[in-house]
């Protein structure tokens, strides 16, 4: 990320072989990846390519993420264990007024080889390495389309969007 530390994931290790799963970045990584890399590890669906790189001199494993071809976001994964107290700041500072996921929405849903995606206003269907987008007119849709395809129900949907500020783009 570009503020460090703001991201957790779990670092495995089964065998004497370390994995890395992360389960909160909303990439389609559906199962451990080995740290122990010769080469990148990528996984694509739709528009995205999720590239993670071997280990660096200092055992940190860097994943990025490539939407049309352009590098848009990613993570370095630091090996040493963490605390939550160590994420404190980063906690209480993801309360705050102008916070990325309190004037966001970033649902993803991951089934193999395919996937439904909402951010903020637009819908992204993905299969294969096609992805289709649709653009949602207003809140109102933005409910309906949550409500159908992630088989929420309208009203939480209805009081969390209600509750967001100026729509922000997640991966900025």
């Amino acid at each position: 990320m570009k503020t460090p530390q703001v991201h957790a994931l779990n670092l495995i290790r089964i065998e004497g072989r370390e994995y890395l799963a992360d389960t909160g970045y909303a990439a389609p990584l559906l199962e451990p990846i080995p740290r122990d890399l010769a080469a990148d590890y990528e996984t694509t669906l739709g528009r995205d390519r999720y590239v993670l790189k071997p280990q660096d001199t200092h055992g940190c494993s860097r994943l990025e993420l490539y939407r049309d071809g352009v590098l848009r976001h990613g993570y370095l994964a630091r090996p040493e264990p963490k605390t939550i107290e160590d994420f404190g700041k980063v906690i209480a500072a993801s309360f705050s007024a102008d916070a990325t996921f309190l004037n966001s929405v970033l649902l993803v849903r991951f089934y193999r080889g395919r996937s439904v995606l909402i951010h903020n206003l637009t819908l992204v269907e993905s299969e294969g390495n096609k992805s289709t987008m649709h653009a949602l007119a207003n809140r109102d849709q933005l409910i309906e389309a949550i409500e159908r395809r992630f088989e929420m129900p309208r009203e939480i949907v209805a009081e969390a969007i209600g509750q967001l500020g100026n729509l922000q783009d997640a991966w900025s």
